[in-house]
């Protein structure tokens, strides 16, 4: 078998000059260049040849919709788009159980518009760096409000990146507004917290109560580590309250959750059943209290304190 030793100079030179032709005929300058490698890079969730779909539960409350792929975990999703699993599970409570999500499932990922890349850049114009982002119009919506109200872009911007020659849009027309970086979202921009809008009031509302009767001269504090319980069967159930053992019905108990390092405030609703729960549960938290902690079992370490 002939080896590299064996080449003898002219070869060698050969070679060289073969691979300066191969090099010096490689555009890489060319900022739209692609590499060959064009897969998922590992780490990523998608790659330039995905596309995202973006819908809002309000104007103000944006989220992606994520179209689950073969190999992708909830991990990955965590990471991908720095958002927690309580989040994940706060925002898909169709969603049975997240460490079973099937392939081709849509879950929706809470997102801020900072997030997004809406105006035209360098990073937009490479194409293998963004993923596109489209908006599905719905029935009675104007450009003017997907452009404005949405996405606080110029009608023109969006017109020109669609090529629209007009102001008429249809129902399930699809709309690019901008693109998502390939690389994702860094956890150091987390924004999201579990809690929604109408639960953040609600929390605001009990934290407030629960300072006041912090300051009620006679009242003791009182504290508890333990294990809390709540029901999946109940996911769609939203507000704030929990069942305790001795706390008075109308309490205000401030709960920690050590793994996910938040904190939210509930209300005493009634009374835990000796016959239901066993005495290793120190509190029920309702499925919006849980899963705004970040549960994911139907059973979390939490903390309590509250004032009686």
């Amino acid at each position: 078998m002939r080896t590299y030793k064996n080449i003898d100079n002219s070869s060698k030179i050969t070679i060289i000059l073969l691979l300066a032709l191969f090099f010096a005929n490689t555009s890489f300058s060319n900022i739209n260049y692609i590499p060959k490698i064009d897969s998922i890079i590992p780490g990523r969730m998608l790659s330039f040849k995905d596309t995202l779909q973006i819908n809002f539960k309000s104007s103000t409350q944006p989220y992606l919709i994520h179209k689950m792929k073969p190999g992708q975990t909830l991990k990955g999703l965590e990471k991908y788009y720095a958002i927690s699993v309580g989040d994940l599970i706060y925002y898909n409570p169709e969603v049975k159980n997240f460490y079973q999500i099937h392939i081709g499932q849509s879950v929706r990922i809470p997102i801020a518009l900072s997030h997004l890349m809406l105006e035209d850049n360098e990073t937009t114009a490479v194409r293998w760096k963004v993923i596109p982002i489209f908006y599905k119009v719905k029935p009675g919506e104007t450009l003017f409000r997907v452009a404005r109200t949405y996405f606080k872009i110029p009608v023109n911007t969006l017109m020109k990146r669609n090529n629209l020659v007009n102001n008429t849009l249809k129902t399930g027309q699809l709309l690019q507004v901008g693109w998502f970086d390939v690389k994702g979202i860094q956890p150091t921009e987390r924004k999201y917290t579990g809690l929604k809008g109408e639960l953040r009031i609600v929390n605001a509302k009990l934290k407030k109560k629960y300072d006041v009767t912090s300051k009620v001269s006679g009242n003791s504090k009182k504290f508890q580590r333990g294990t809390s319980i709540w029901k999946k069967s109940s996911s769609r159930d939203t507000k704030l309250y929990a069942l305790h053992r001795t706390a008075p019905i109308g309490t205000i108990i401030k709960v920690y959750c050590p793994s996910s390092k938040r904190t939210l405030y509930v209300e005493v609703k009634g009374r835990m059943s000796d016959n239901v729960y066993r005495d290793n549960f120190i509190i029920y938290l309702s499925p919006a209290a849980a899963t705004s902690l970040g549960a994911v079992n139907e059973r979390l370490r939490v903390e309590l304190t509250y004032f009686q």
